[in-house]
């Protein structure tokens, strides 16, 4: 951070309140929608400058998808670069046999991506808390084995949700959907 004034400065305001200097030497990477004002549509900071030589660049992977379709591009800024491998995976739909889950999830091509979907999920099987959902899933995606166990009692359309996990979300753990970068990338996109 700091070789380039104008890329810093627009990493740190899209941080926000979260920005620290702790992060000063750090590497960055932003995604930005260049008109007047610049539009951050992803931006992150890393201490491994390896990890950016290894990214493949967004558009690449804006080559992959649909950009007509909203759902498309907020999976793009959600998973990249995080989780490149969704990338690729994430424009073909999970084949499965519960047409019931393909449905609660259809906002991700059947991929369990989303924090809410997990907390979702919960709740329909259990009843319990969106409190008690959020506290389990925070369990699940820090890969506590208790957490495991506890979704292993829990049934789905008779799937466990350990199994939909297993099937689902090999992408783990699940993640906040990058809401705001998709809208202003959909936006220009789209010329909305």
């Amino acid at each position: 951070m700091g070789e380039d004034e104008f890329h810093t400065q627009l990493i740190i305001k899209n941080y926000g309140d979260r920005w620290s200097s702790f992060y000063n030497n750090f590497f960055g990477h932003i995604v930005y929608i260049d008109t007047e004002p610049r539009q951050v549509v992803w931006a992150t900071v890393f201490s491994d400058i390896n990890i950016n030589s290894n990214l493949s660049s967004f558009e690449n992977y804006l080559g992959l998808i649909k950009t007509t379709d909203f759902t498309s591009v907020l999976l793009l800024t959600t998973a990249y670069p995080r989780r490149r491998e969704l990338l690729k995976q994430a424009v073909v739909p999970v084949r499965s046999n519960s047409s019931q889950l393909d449905m609660l999830l259809d906002d991700s091509n059947g991929w369990l991506l989303y924090n809410y979907q997990l907390e979702k999920l919960i709740v329909m099987a259990t009843g319990c808390t969106p409190e008690e959902a959020q506290a389990l899933r925070k369990r699940i995606n820090q890969k506590e084995a208790s957490a495991f166990s506890e979704a292993e009692s829990i049934n789905l359309f008779g799937v466990s949700l350990k199994d939909i996990i297993a099937e689902r979300a090999e992408f783990s753990p699940t993640l906040y959907p990058e809401y705001r970068g998709a809208y202003l990338l959909y936006q220009h996109l789209n010329n909305c």
